[in-house]
């Protein structure tokens, strides 16, 4: 294969830019692609070719089959792809073939790109899976709801796979959960990759929390906001009606349907919120925990939350004899963990003071048996 290539014309370490990049050529392109094999026959080192949309074809003499011909005039061009130094390097050159590694595009993502959408609901797409709960009960049948951040991956720190980015093209709306550090760091990339994507805040109304400003090791909370915001009966209260005014702009005609079932989530909310202060009534008032995910939840309720965590990184050992003092001194008795983080600190001063370590999922989809499970633990 020639490796006098004509000098890339975008570079970037980037590799999900780059896929953001290639998308949007593709669409605007309407582009079609074309598989070989390499000179050494081996079906992992495939040869592609992205033309655009002009294309002449001719019949293979081998096996009967249309074979895609390269475009006939300078300005059909083709999106040369070349993986080089585990980088992907992108250009658009004339009559230009590049090597595939199925490590770093799927085929499925490139032949995507020249499919029609199949028929049927559309599709919502939002950031996080409490709020993908909140969604599906408002829009019941009418949407299908998918989430960027899938069970088990932090909304602080997770990148887009390349297929969720491809897939997020088929959507109708993206709902946003408001300042945590996925969008933080992606809205505007993917807005730009799906520049028909209609997005809505969800927590438009909210009453937040400020703190102070500080990155958290490889995030960063943006504005000072503490933005977990769904783990609050107050805040999904809000949420469930900014879903719903969404849901009314985007398909008026059944507004009636979804205010139905409003009115069902905002009875759950109600019943969840009235069983957390009779929970409460006796239970630990001071609790710690590693990521200060309960902001919101102490806040309603008029506990306080104690962060291991230390303006978002590892606990130095001074602020690990702060917060064993401290415990003693207000009787906490309770430290949550949650599965993203490291939890060798919190079972530390577990040992250290004699209480318990209690695993929990505020990225739960099972919103309301999540925020139960909390209070709960406060009132062993």
């Amino acid at each position: 294969m020639n490796q006098n290539r004509t000098k890339p014309a975008f570079y970037s370490k980037d590799e999900n830019a780059l896929l953001v990049l290639f998308i949007q050529f593709l669409r605007n392109a309407e582009c079609c692609i074309q598989f070989e094999y390499g000179s050494n026959g081996k079906t992992d080192n495939p040869l592609i070719t992205v033309h655009r949309k002009h294309q002449y074809s001719r019949k293979n003499q081998r096996n009967g089959t249309k074979d895609l011909l390269p475009p006939q005039s300078l300005d059909d061009k083709v999106l040369a792809i070349i993986p080089i130094s585990h980088h992907l390097y992108i250009a658009e050159h004339h009559r230009t073939h590049c090597v595939y590694k199925r490590s770093k595009i799927p085929t499925g993502y490139l032949q995507y790109c020249t499919k029609q959408q199949q028929p049927g609901k559309e599709t919502l797409t939002v950031t996080l899976e409490p709020l993908r709960y909140f969604t599906e009960v408002i829009a019941g049948d009418k949407y299908n709801v998918v989430s960027m951040v899938p069970k088990g991956s932090s909304p602080e720190t997770y990148d887009p796979t390349p297929q969720q980015l491809v897939n997020l093209d088929k959507s109708t709306a993206y709902l946003r959960i408001g300042y945590i550090g996925f969008e933080q760091a992606w809205m505007d990339k993917l807005t730009s990759n799906a520049p028909h994507l209609k997005v809505f805040d969800t927590s438009k109304g909210i009453d937040p929390i400020y703190e102070e400003e500080h990155n958290h090791g490889d995030h960063h909370h943006g504005g000072g906001i503490e933005p977990h915001i769904w783990n609050s009966t107050r805040n999904a209260a809000i949420i469930a009606d900014n879903i719903y005014a969404a849901l009314c702009r985007l398909d008026s005609t059944n507004a009636p349907y979804y205010k139905h079932r409003l009115d069902s989530l905002q009875g759950i909310i109600t019943r969840t919120d009235n069983e957390l202060r009779g929970l409460l009534q006796h239970a630990d008032t001071t609790f710690l925990i590693y990521h200060p995910a309960l902001s919101y939840f102490a806040r309603d309720y008029g506990l306080k939350q104690i962060s291991i965590e230390e303006g978002g990184k590892e606990p130095s050992p001074a602020h690990l004899k702060n917060l064993i003092e401290t415990c003693r001194r207000d009787n906490a008795h309770v430290i949550f963990v949650q599965q993203e983080f490291d939890t060798r600190n919190a079972k530390l001063i577990a040992d250290e003071l004699g209480v318990d370590v209690i695993p929990i999922n505020p990225l739960s989809y099972d919103w309301q048996e999540e925020m139960i499970n909390i209070a709960k633990a406060l009132t062993k």
